[in-house]
């Protein structure tokens, strides 16, 4: 995810670009990502879901400040990493909970 924001950023700036590459990451992060972590915990390993329960929540969790710290190293625009953080973190409240309670 950090690679496609610095690689937009670097890009020639206009606002629509930057709304939609953040909400593709939004979509993955928030919902792509705990279905993907479901679906290997379950399927391929089998594992029971009492054991995996911190991992689905981690997966469910909002983006990290990570990509944000580097942008602002490098040089890069942070709009699209910091409306990421925003709108996963407000979504969060809803998918952690989620994802708790399926055990």
């Amino acid at each position: 995810m950090r690679i496609i924001c610095c690689w937009d950023n670097s890009s020639p700036k206009n606002r629509k670009n930057t709304k939609t590459i953040s909400n593709l990451i939004t979509i993955f992060k928030i919902i792509l990502h705990p279905l993907f972590a479901i679906f290997i915990i379950w399927t391929i390993n089998n594992i029971d879901l009492n054991i995996t329960e911190t991992t689905i929540m981690v997966a469910s969790a909002p983006v990290g400040l990570m990509a944000l710290i580097f942008s602002s190293q490098y040089g890069v625009k942070p709009d699209a990493i910091t409306r990421v953080i925003l709108i996963t973190t407000i979504m969060s409240i809803v998918t952690i909970q989620l994802s708790g309670s399926l055990s």
